[in-house]
């Protein structure tokens, strides 16, 4: 299995959304119905006296007190305010890039030989055999790739959950984690240098996507990738794009 040139360049910029929280106030109307003053109750008036030599008629008795009044009703409270929507939750910060530089400096020197699958052979009817493609991907990026670069794709290679490590879904794992990591990279300051150069001598390939894949390489890698770019336009007929990627897979392919 052979890597393609547009998957090995397709490293993708992860844009990190803003996101807006809008406050709404909910607002409560104070405004209540005053209750109606109680009725007062009515008074009674005394009887006149009666004339000539009989008594004083009784006092009148006292008239009956008025009801109270109804009471009014309560104002009608004001209505809630419609709740804002919750903003979209801020996104996590950048993740750190991968350098030079490993948290604990583990030891990269034949770190690919301790994948799972290192011994399997694909092939076991050919007198070479073929290994898994995963194992072909570390190996050939092995001392090329920046440190931790190299160090988070193996991990991310050692993580493939795919029992067949010889069937194309483990491959294009491999893959995965391959672009994954290298789109991880640090800036590299020698990258736009050496993609002027990879310019020059091929237009076809993307400017940008070349920065952010050399940006994941050794500087030393970077100068193998032009000699073997110089070799190769003037050793093979195949168009200049192919010739960069094959170098870039292999930088030894037309020694």
């Amino acid at each position: 299995m052979g890597i393609s040139f547009e998957k090995f360049f397709a490293v993708t910029a992860l844009m990190a959304g803003v996101g807006l929280v809008v406050a709404c106030t909910v607002e409560e109307n104070d405004d209540e119905g005053a209750a109606a003053a109680a009725g007062s109750g009515g008074s009674g008036q005394a009887g006149e006296a009666g004339t000539g030599g009989g008594s004083a008629g009784e006092a009148g008795s006292a008239g009956e007190a008025g009801s109270a009044g109804v009471a009014g009703g309560a104002g009608e409270g004001g209505s809630g305010g419609v709740a804002g929507g919750a903003g979209e939750g801020g996104s996590g910060g950048t993740p750190q890039c991968l350098g030079d530089t490993i948290e604990g400096d583990p030891a990269l020197e034949g770190i690919c030989d301790d994948l799972p699958y290192a011994e399997t052979d694909c092939d076991p009817g050919s007198e070479a055999g073929l290994e898994p493609y995963a194992y072909e991907v570390c190996w050939r990026m092995s001392g090329r790739l920046r440190d931790a670069v190299l160090y988070d794709m193996h991990t991310c290679l050692a993580d493939i959950d795919i029992t067949d490590a010889c069937s194309d879904e483990h491959g294009d794992a491999a893959e995965k984690c391959m672009v994954a990591s290298v789109g991880n990279a640090c800036e590299l300051s020698e990258a736009a240098g050496t993609c002027d150069a990879i310019k020059t001598a091929c237009d076809a390939v993307d400017a940008n996507l070349c920065v952010a894949l050399m940006q994941a390489f050794k500087p030393a890698a970077h100068q193998e990738i032009l000699d073997c770019i110089d070799m190769g336009k003037k050793a093979s007929t195949d168009p200049c794009e192919d010739i960069v990627d094959l170098c870039i897979w292999d930088p030894w392919a037309f020694y």
